[in-house]
């Protein structure tokens, strides 16, 4: 674990992206935007609480992305 904090941006890692074209011909101007993060739960054991994990990486991304990056890579 990187730090105790659950919303400490330092938990997440840029792994993938990818940019291309949605096969629906309605959008065929658009670019579809896929990246992909890892975020280091608080305890990586079978009895961990999935859910509140879930919800600490979404809110953990939705923050980082509010302020422009973490201090490991730029958004």
């Amino acid at each position: 674990m990187k730090s105790p904090d659950p919303l400490d941006p330092t938990r997440l890692t840029l792994k993938d992206a990818r940019i291309g074209r949605p096969a629906d011909s309605m959008y065929r101007h658009e670019l579809l935007l896929t990246v992909d993060f890892l975020y280091e739960v608080w305890c990586a054991e079978d009895g961990q609480d999935v859910l509140w994990e879930q919800a600490n990486a979404l809110t953990c991304l939705r923050e980082a992305l509010r302020r422009g990056g973490t201090d490991g890579f730029e958004l």
